[in-house]
């Protein structure tokens, strides 16, 4: 089992409920999988050739969160974590 703690500021985080230009949701998305990718290095995980993965999000309010509104965020994680090569690739088939 291994760990990635990531944490993401007001202006880093983006969900599916916002309504960004695509040049903005462009470049929240490539700073998310580059965070990733950058902390999966810098934390020197193994390569998985199967992995589940858990996200955990926690937002600073005290109102009830939509957990599939971060599906964009997480999905540029994956791919972070596909770029730093903890496993071959994020299909069904490892992840």
């Amino acid at each position: 089992m291994a760990d990635l703690v990531l944490v993401f500021g007001r202006n880093e985080w983006f969900t599916s409920n916002q309504r960004h230009h695509w040049a903005v949701k462009m470049k929240l998305t490539k700073n998310a999988r580059s965070k990733a990718r950058l902390a999966a290095v810098e934390a020197g995980l193994p390569v998985f050739d199967r992995a589940h993965v858990t996200a955990w999000i926690s937002y600073p309010r005290a109102s009830k969160a939509d957990p599939s509104n971060a599906a964009p965020c997480v999905k540029a994680l994956l791919d972070g974590c596909t770029d730093a090569g903890i496993w071959i690739d994020d299909n069904s088939d490892h992840v």
